[in-house]
């Protein structure tokens, strides 16, 4: 018979306390996910971004029951079989070397290896960029914003992505200056967004509502001011949007505006509405004049000084190339816009 004296009672009893603790915290694991703040994602509302979600699910249960398995088992053979003395005789050892223990521990492990492959296998069959899809949106990175491009729909955003539900969305990605990363927790994976060359991915959004992101990839200054944001419509909803969206941008009264929108206003202000990343642009016309704007969107770090926390910095933080990316009409209207704001007469 097993015996304990007391303070042997008393090291069983923080094992025992100790294994209990653990074991709430592996049950409450999901109650924690569920109160999450979102976007988590735990969450998915998108097929690909469950199908990563159950493999999540499935390789934490199965190493939560091998881990509570083996620890419980350790546990009991320290304290099963803990010698009282050096007198004491040796445990039992007649199971080393028995062939169906190392038959059922060699099966046991491979068999959960084989089940998480095919699993592993699925889920990258459900995320597969290349198939077949119902509408393609493009979406440039940019420092510091996502400009949203509808080929099929000649419509612009930024910031923002509007999708009907329970339609397979692909996205095109690419990268105005640098390596971003397009990431909505809730619909998918991480994609990254390359200069000069196009990845894609895919979601199909199966419920209605509003899905942020961020970009993940660390890209400068303004990197955490970088957020995406998914709404979701129903079918009807999303074609009044759209018609009534391209035929406003189509007939804008001011295309500088639209430009500017797209382009400038994450980081610039104009009369205190837009970006704080650089300075507020109102009456940057008539203060600088034109020849001054126009240089500022050719060769900004030729005459921007940006303010560092530790003095002046040697460059603008705008990206040198910044004005290659606007078409002379482009160029001109942004000009005419800040002209027009800034109350400056022909």
């Amino acid at each position: 018979m097993f015996s304990m004296d007391s303070r042997n009672f008393k090291r069983f009893f923080r094992l025992v306390r100790r294994a209990a603790l653990l074991a709430t915290a592996l049950a409450l694991l999901p109650v924690a996910v569920a109160w999450a703040a979102p976007p988590s994602p735990l969450d998915p509302a998108s097929p690909g971004a469950r199908s990563i979600a159950n493999l999540h699910w499935t390789v934490l249960w199965i190493a939560a029951v091998v881990f509570v398995i083996v620890s419980g088992l350790l546990i009991y053979s320290l304290i099963r079989f803990r010698r009282k003395s050096v007198e004491d005789p040796e445990p039992d050892q007649s199971f080393h070397g028995s062939a169906m223990l190392e038959t059922i521990w060699t099966v046991i492990p491979v068999g959960i290896l084989l089940v998480i492959l095919v699993l592993t296998f699925q889920t990258l069959k459900d995320t597969n960029p290349n198939r077949s899809t119902d509408m393609t949106v493009r979406v440039i990175g940019k420092q510091w914003l996502w400009e949203v491009q509808y080929p099929d729909r000649n419509i612009r955003l930024t910031n923002e992505l509007r999708v009907p539900v329970n339609t397979d969305i692909k996205v095109e990605l690419t990268s105005a200056d640098v390596i971003h990363s397009f990431w909505v927790p809730q619909l998918g994976g991480k994609k990254d967004a390359v200069p000069g060359y196009l990845t894609t991915t895919w979601f199909k959004v199966d419920r209605p509502g509003t899905f942020r992101g961020q970009c993940a990839e660390y890209c400068g200054l303004g990197h955490s001011k970088m957020p995406i944001e998914v709404i979701a419509m129903d079918q009807e909803s999303f074609d009044l949007w759209t018609t009534a969206t391209a035929e406003k941008q189509a007939n804008a009264s001011s295309q500088g505006e639209l430009v500017f929108s797209t382009n400038c206003a994450s980081c610039h202000a104009i009369n205190g509405e837009g970006g704080q990343i650089g300075p507020e642009l109102t009456n940057v016309y008539a203060e600088k004049g034109e020849d001054y704007v126009r240089e500022s969107i050719l060769n900004p770090n030729a005459v921007i000084a940006i303010q560092c926390p530790a003095g002046p910095c040697p460059s603008g933080v705008m990206p040198q190339n910044f004005g290659e990316q606007l078409s002379e009409d482009e160029l001109n209207s942004v000009v005419s816009y800040l002209q027009a704001v800034a109350g400056v007469e022909e």
